[in-house]
């Protein structure tokens, strides 16, 4: 589908590309989220074998929760990138497909055969 649009729409493949895009970053900041949050869990836990043990809990601890708001913030991205890339038809038959009603063409034959006359109707 990917190449047909591309070869046959524009506009339909720009909104396929942005949307593509979309969903890209969505899953970045969610695995960007949960790498923090993974990482800041294990600092947590080895802050609390250093001497100094309220420093580095404190900077785990935010840094974990700075990770479950970006790895949050990446699933209504990734949601919404892969809901309006499949939606791309709709754009392409919105904008590419040529909107003229088809109008059949009626004809009315007269014509002449071994029988004799008649009248035809061509569609």
């Amino acid at each position: 589908m990917v190449a047909f649009v591309q070869q046959n729409c524009d506009k339909a493949y720009q909104h396929y590309r942005k949307n593509k895009n979309l969903e890209i970053a969505g899953w970045s900041l969610f695995g960007a989220g949960v790498g923090m949050s993974v990482g800041m869990g294990i600092g947590f836990l080895g802050g609390s074998v250093a001497t100094n043990i309220g420093i580095y809990q404190t900077c785990a601890f935010a840094f974990f929760g700075a990770g479950t708001v970006v790895g949050i913030t990446g699933i209504p991205m990734i949601i919404a990138g892969n809901v309006r890339k499949k939606n791309t038809h709709k754009v392409y038959n919105t904008s590419c497909v040529n909107k003229e009603p088809k109008t059949s063409q009626l004809e009315l034959k007269l014509i002449s055969d071994a029988n004799g006359l008649g009248v035809a109707l061509a569609f």
